[in-house]
């Protein structure tokens, strides 16, 4: 009962009486909750999984939503926007812990982590989340809209964390140009610079970097982990060997999400295993595919 009173009074922390109403009927009445509002849907799930990690959950203003808790010594703190996907992304590193085994992986091998690229870091749940596990490592993120870039800039600050974590509101590619960004769909963590595939239009113009560039101005040899969800540009960096020869010599652990529509996993494996490094396919239901690698 305590734990049902728990989860009735975080789902009353961050929605409106209407709402709280509603869900109550459309998910225990007509059990149709999630063809009457698929968003209010997705904010119970969020609910029920963060009372049971025991992270506490308020309201900042009506669409912004805080989570504090997090991490071993729950001395970690995140917002996302409450209507938007931002919740679904922040369930992959802090509800499901679907990185925490790489991670792991990568603490058994007793390697110092100094650098860290976050390429395509949205709000910033992989910067956090990393910045939880290796608290002495400079993550650069890489992050081209501008809305998820204020985001990731919060998310930041609120863990006093803009000593260790910088932010380049850029689209990783593998020359130094001006983009088009295109959003994908009408969610908040689907937005590319690739113009074939499934798109709804420009949102804006924006400059890329390369990796190569990012060491040069970082003033570093070695990435210890790589980061990549770029939504499609995987293709362009895999496509373009003499670029990929600049950094991946040096570059020790890497995890990326493969957008098959653009590019299949199986090529990337070929290439990363030319440059030395063990890799291997993983697939998650309702996912995109995701590869490991590692030296």
């Amino acid at each position: 009962m305590l734990k049902y009173i728990k989860r009735i009074g975080a789902l009353h922390n961050i929605c409106t009486l209407r709402e709280l109403i509603f869900i109550v009927y459309h998910f225990f009445i007509t059990k149709k909750l999630y063809e009457k509002n698929i968003q209010l849907q997705r904010i119970l799930i969020f609910v029920l999984a963060c009372t049971d990690k025991n992270y506490k959950i308020s309201l900042l203003d009506k669409n912004i939503i805080k989570i504090q808790g997090l991490g071993k010594d729950k001395s970690h703190s995140f917002v996302v926007r409450k209507y938007t996907r931002d919740i679904l992304v922040f369930d992959g590193f802090f509800l499901t812990d679907d990185y925490a085994p790489f991670i792991e992986h990568i603490q058994k091998k007793n390697n110092t982590i100094n650098l860290i690229i976050d390429a395509g870091a949205n709000i910033g749940c992989s910067a956090i989340f990393f910045h939880q596990y290796f608290p002495d490592a400079t993550i650069i993120c890489i992050e081209p809209e501008q809305t998820n870039t204020e985001i990731l800039n919060k998310n930041i600050l609120i863990n006093k964390a803009e000593n260790k974590i910088k932010i380049l509101n850029k689209a990783l590619w593998n020359t130094v140009t001006t983009l088009e960004l295109r959003r994908i769909d009408f969610s908040n963590d689907g937005f590319h610079v690739m113009k074939d595939g499934i798109t709804d239009g420009i949102i804006d113009n924006v400059l890329t970097c390369t990796i190569p560039e990012i060491l040069e101005e970082s003033k570093q040899s070695q990435i210890d982990l790589l980061k990549i969800d770029i939504e499609g540009a995987e293709k362009v960096l895999f496509q373009d060997n003499a670029h990929l020869a600049l950094f991946l010599n040096n570059t020790k652990n890497i995890i990326m999400e493969v957008h098959e529509e653009y590019i299949t996993a199986e090529p990337i494996i070929d290439i990363l295993e030319e440059f030395g490094f063990a890799s291997k396919k993983v697939v998650i239901t309702g996912q995109p595919t995701a590869i490991i690698a590692y030296k």
